[in-house]
């Protein structure tokens, strides 16, 4: 309904936002589409991850047109040709603690991260605050 173009900017909003709220010395990447990570040696600074999340999710409104914004959702029709409601954005985030003595690939990293997502998004939470240790 709105184009690759707002997509791009709301994936460049939540990583100005990334980088505004975070440490520097924090890792922040973005993996693809619109999945970012970030590597964390202080876990204090998870609260700022909630504080991305609450301005993320009140600035991307701004996206919308009033209606959509109004009503909490876009109403179009889907791939298949049949009318749809779609909700408006929100933002998942997913956090895993990783301890010695094991030591995880980017690969078992992402796949684990992305059952973490699946998991969350099937809840339909915005938050899952657990942490769960990787050792």
């Amino acid at each position: 309904v709105y184009g690759f173009e707002k997509g791009d900017l709301a994936i460049r909003l939540l990583a100005e936002l990334l980088s505004k709220e975070l440490p520097s010395h924090q890792f922040i990447g973005h993996i693809g589409g619109d999945d970012f990570v970030i590597l964390m040696d202080d876990p204090s600074c998870i609260h700022k991850v909630d504080q991305v999340v609450e301005r993320f999710e009140h600035e991307i409104l701004s996206f919308y047109a009033k209606e959509d914004r109004l009503r909490g959702y876009i109403h179009t029709e889907n791939r298949k040709g049949f009318l749809e409601m779609f909700p408006l954005m929100t933002l998942t985030s997913v956090f895993v603690r990783s301890a010695p003595p094991k030591q995880l690939s980017l690969m078992e990293i992402s796949e684990l991260l992305a059952q973490k997502k699946a998991q969350e998004k099937k809840l339909k939470y915005k938050m899952f605050n657990a942490e769960e240790s990787l050792a």
